[in-house]
């Protein structure tokens, strides 16, 4: 187990004479990017269980349900330098299109959990939104069913309504 994540493969490297006599924190910042405490190694230790996948980030997740072959939303993880220069993570969330230029901002959120849950809220208030169409019969009057209001407005609504 490294950075909490667990593997599946491991590449365990043997140590390099560049690495000789050097401390496991030096070794460690190298590799992770982080300091370890341990003691110095020496020629022959393995360095780090590591793999080229724990440098994939994953970034954006498609939502749907697993009876739809649809999906309702895409949220993407986008990283931004805040005032301190510290990186804030935000998560974007938009309605599913083919492509990105069909899609419609329904929020930002802070964390996975809330995009996720955002995402699902807009997936029950654009379904309630459209059996309330459905159930009036708009689709019948003249000039046809009203446009769907935009998806944050949605969500908001739907939200204030719980």
């Amino acid at each position: 187990m490294v950075h909490g994540q667990a593997l599946d493969w491991v590449a365990r490297a043997p140590l390099d004479d560049a690495f000789h006599g050097a401390t496991v924190a030096a070794v460690s910042a190298l590799v992770y990017g982080e300091s370890s405490s341990a003691g110095t190694l020496e020629r022959g230790t393995r360095v780090a269980d590591w793999h080229p996948a724990m440098l994939a980030v994953p970034d954006q997740w498609v939502l749907k349900h697993p009876a739809s072959p649809n999906p309702w939303a895409v949220i993407r993880l986008l990283r931004f330098r805040g005032p301190k220069n510290e990186v804030e993570d935000w998560y974007r969330v938009v309605t599913w299109q083919e492509t990105s230029k069909g899609r419609e901002l329904i929020c930002w959120c802070r964390t996975l959990a809330a995009a996720c849950e955002a995402a699902w809220d807009f997936n029950r208030a654009a379904s309630s939104w459209q059996h309330a169409q459905a159930g009036s019969r708009a689709h019948e009057r003249l000039g046809g069913a009203p446009q769907r209001p935009p998806a944050h407005d949605l969500l908001v609504a739907y939200r204030a309504s719980l």
